[in-house]
């Protein structure tokens, strides 16, 4: 069996990362205003660095990024970095109501006992106290 190998360590691979990870705050707010958050960019691998740090193995991505039509090139850690071409985030609408599965089929139960009367409120004075 081969060795597993990482598609985000091949040069070329198309990759994507939240913009706030390859831009600091402030430009993610300034660009992208209340998505600065969760907006995500695509990105392409450009090299890949590995070392050790302390016991543990550390790899970094440095990718192109495109943000707002410009290449910016940043170093990233592994994790932040995701497999393939950013995701579709809109949102599926079902266009036909027959082909939506059926939904639990709920009947009102009839009440045994009526429900209580609720008094009407008490006229107000012309001085705002009740009139007696």
């Amino acid at each position: 069996m081969a060795p597993y190998s990482d598609p985000r360590k091949i040069p070329g691979a198309v990759v994507h990362a939240k913009a706030r990870a390859v831009l600091n705050e402030k430009q993610c707010q300034r660009l992208y205003w209340s998505n600065w958050k969760v907006k995500v960019v695509p990105g392409v691998v450009v090299s890949v660095t590995e070392g050790a740090h302390g016991t543990r193995q550390q790899s970094s991505v440095t990718a192109d990024w495109e943000i707002a039509s410009v290449i910016k090139r940043a170093t990233l850690k592994i994790g932040i970095v995701k497999i393939g071409p950013v995701p579709d985030m809109t949102v599926a609408t079902i266009t036909n109501p027959e082909d939506s599965p059926p939904g639990p089929q709920i009947s009102p139960q009839p009440s045994s006992s009526p429900s209580p009367e609720i008094p009407a409120p008490e006229p107000l004075s012309p001085n705002g106290g009740n009139i007696k």
